[in-house]
């Protein structure tokens, strides 16, 4: 049987590249739909997965590359040491205009056999997924990965000058996560929060009707790691080190608290000498690329530069050699209904590498992690609370190995994909349509408010 996932890319089991939260979130899908293949069709699943990749630029400034679409097929193991015997991971990269095409223009590896579909990482994805499902006649399980309307609202807000091209990401975002609603079997979101909001969507949908009463609609699929997402830890040393490096990694992005770092580092930079700071990651081309460069202006214009180092995007594989130079992560919210809904892959990530991690709590997952010790926590939007568990996390390094070791045994256990997938997993086993569907897929033709949504879309700009 092959199973179709539309992702995002590059995916975590291609260490040459950079990898952002979407690819990382395909890659838990495909392995967990690999692992259940390979339980229920033993030398005979296949796992394809079109991703969508940027095709606008071909480095970074770092000059790291950003694969574009296009480029020959690559076969990767599904978690990078092909533990699941027999199931391969077939991996189609695609720029944004051959991808949202797919749906009508078909690709070699998408024919066959499907038992399924699967569209997760972004609106897009699910977007193409849904069309291709319905065109394909196939079960389809969309995975919201956060939720799109919400992290519309957050790039608003940081560009409030910007009032018309909100108002119209907001209704592109709005038209590519219909008709996923719409055709979607089976749905997961990222929290249990999440998935609150994402069943009022399906009811604002007309998903929510006399046909799937007391059907479970939506499951929660949090962030999972595999094994090749948790480096090898260094053994201890037990000597003092002169610096004590806070890691920051990952993109910043639109729903982060520039000001509140800024302020919050400048403080703790003058009353701790010890102090570094690792930057790895950054700038989100083509989407927000003005909150680091308001952050390395900001550090520059304070003097800070001698102590802070700005690495851009790396490759997955030095990503996971820095994390040894570090004692601790760092992530910071500012409050909005993207933190309260979604989650931080980063947390799961710093943990993974045996790293405590200073951090806001606003999300879910970090409300889990500060409950159990592992997040060293500051106020929202407390700049004077930020630079004091810094430098309070500088006069405890030597305590930092052994949370952080603690804090890697309990995301390894708890927050690993084998465990979180059981729901997809349980599902792939007998992919089926909806309650609410014909037995070819199409929907009951007596559900008005689908009827209209699906009129809407033709005229929606």
């Amino acid at each position: 049987m092959k199973i179709i996932v539309f992702g995002a890319g590059p995916m975590t089991g291609e260490p040459a590249y950079a990898v952002m939260a979407p690819g990382a979130r395909t890659w838990q899908i495909a392995a967990t739909v690999a692992g259940a293949l390979a339980r229920t069709h033993p030398d005979q699943g296949q796992v394809v997965v079109c991703g969508l990749e940027p095709h606008a630029r071909t480095t970074s400034p770092a000059g790291i590359e950003f694969r574009a679409g296009g480029s020959p097929l690559r076969m990767v193991a599904a978690d990078g040491r092909d533990p699941v015997t027999g199931c391969l991971v077939q991996y189609h990269p695609f720029d944004y205009e051959t991808y949202s095409r797919l749906p009508e223009t078909g690709h070699p590896a998408l024919d066959g056999d499907l038992g399924a579909v699967i569209g997760c990482a972004s609106a897009q994805p699910c977007a193409t997924a849904a069309a291709f499902a319905a065109a394909r006649r196939v079960p389809l399980w969309i995975d919201v990965f956060g939720d799109p309307l919400a992290e519309v609202q957050t790039k608003a807000q940081l560009e409030p000058e910007k009032a018309h091209d909100n108002d119209m990401r907001s209704t592109h975002v709005w038209k590519l996560m219909l008709p996923a609603l719409l055709q979607g079997d089976r749905f997961s979101a990222l929290s249990s929060r999440q998935r609150q909001a994402l069943i009022g969507q399906l009811g604002c949908a007309g998903r929510l009707n006399r046909h799937t009463t007391g059907c479970d609609l939506v499951s929660v699929l949090p962030f999972g790691l595999l094994p090749c997402d948790a480096p090898e830890m260094p053994p201890p040393t037990g000597t003092r080190r002169s610096q004590v490096t806070i890691m920051w990694c990952g993109s910043f992005n639109t729903w982060m608290d520039v000001d509140t770092l800024v302020e919050g580092l400048i403080q703790a930079f003058r009353a701790e000498e010890r102090l570094r700071l690792l930057v790895v990651g950054g700038r989100i081309p083509g989407y927000n690329e003005t909150s680091y460069e308001r952050f390395s202006t900001a550090i520059e214009n304070a003097g800070l530069s001698a102590r802070v180092r700005l690495n851009d995007w790396v490759p997955l594989a030095e990503l996971q050699r820095l994390y040894a130079t570090c004692d601790a992560g760092l992530s910071i919210d500012r409050p909005s209904y993207e933190a309260y809904l979604g989650s931080r892959t980063r947390l799961v990530h710093f943990l993974a590498a045996g790293k405590p991690v200073i951090s806001t709590v606003c999300t879910e997952l970090s409300e889990d992690l500060a409950a159990r010790g592992f997040l060293l926590p500051f106020r929202v939007g407390d700049a004077e609370d930020l630079s004091r568990v810094l430098v309070e996390t500088v006069g405890r390094a030597s305590d930092l190995p052994d949370l952080g070791r603690c804090g890697r045994d309990f995301v390894l256990q708890q927050y690993n994909t084998e465990t979180l997938g059981t729901p997809l997993a349980s599902w792939l086993a007998n992919p089926t349509f909806a309650p609410d569907k014909q037995p070819d897929g199409t929907h009951l033709p007596d559900n008005p408010l689908i009827a209209y949504w699906t009129k809407a879309l033709s005229v929606l700009p």
